[in-house]
């Protein structure tokens, strides 16, 4: 008897991720701005408003630490992405890119129709 495939959703994949990342759940859950996957048009959070000071502030925090990020070697940077690619694939046992590869396979379907 072969195990049934699990079916998870793009935000329970990543949330646990987000949560391991410092982001608190109430901050991607709790707000009235959905946001959607390009791959599969599902809701994947819902994310609070914020003033326009507040925007800016987070924006020039933002923009320090790229300038701070860019001065990190490539070899270096790429090693984050890599080890973060391995805790999402622990997370989530690796489902999101063969459900990303059968949302494609889909989209091109139609597209040739």
């Amino acid at each position: 008897m072969s195990a049934q495939p699990r079916s998870h959703s793009a935000a329970d994949e990543m949330g646990p991720l987000l949560q391991r990342l410092g982001v608190r759940k109430e901050q991607i859950t709790d707000g009235p701005l959905a946001v959607h996957s390009p791959i599969s048009g599902e809701c994947v959070a819902r994310l609070q408003t914020t003033s326009a000071s507040a925007a800016t502030d987070a924006i020039d925090k933002a923009h320090a630490a790229f300038l701070e990020w860019r001065k990190v070697p490539a070899p270096r940077r790429g090693e984050l992405v890599r080890l973060l690619g391995e805790e999402r694939k622990q997370i989530s046992g690796g489902s999101l890119r063969s459900k990303r590869a059968r949302s494609r396979a889909k989209a091109s379907a139609k597209c040739r129709k």
